[in-house]
């Protein structure tokens, strides 16, 4: 049996602190935020927080 481990992870964006989780699985990225949202990205030459963090980023902007 499988299972992700989630990490947290939190970011300033827009004068705002943005908070959420991340979990890497098969060279996928996921990110989710409070509400339910999610937004996923394949891994490649960007360390997996980094990718998190822009990932993030983008979750806390189309939220705005």
């Amino acid at each position: 049996m499988a299972f992700n481990i989630w990490e947290d992870i939190t970011i300033e964006c827009n004068g705002k602190i943005v908070t959420g989780t991340y979990s890497v699985s098969d060279w996928m990225i996921t990110v989710k935020i409070e509400g339910g949202r999610a937004k996923s990205a394949q891994l490649g030459n960007r360390p997996p927080k980094t990718l998190a963090e822009s990932l993030l980023r983008e979750l806390a902007e189309t939220t705005d």
